[in-house]
């Protein structure tokens, strides 16, 4: 009986020989990688953006500040230099 189980269901394959086995190994770890490299691309954009935005809004918030610091001298000086 066991002569008969053995001839109807073929031998275990050897998955480290197997090509579909082989194949998709290769095709997750490559997919894996590109996954990878582009979530890094993407945080390096968003890191590149962060500090562009930081960087422009900063001379902008000077800038604000000056408007405002010059604006209040003028009244402060109106009567004080006679």
């Amino acid at each position: 009986m066991s002569d008969e189980n053995t001839s109807t269901n073929p031998a275990p394959t050897d998955n480290d020989n197997d090509p579909l086995v082989l194949y998709s190994q290769a095709l997750h770890d490559y997919t894996l990688r590109l996954w990878a490299e582009s979530r890094r691309a993407s945080e390096e954009r968003q890191r590149l953006l962060s500090a562009a935005n930081t960087r422009s809004t900063a001379p902008a918030a000077r800038q604000e500040s000056a408007k405002n610091d010059n604006q209040a001298k003028p009244s402060d000086s109106t009567g004080g230099g006679r």
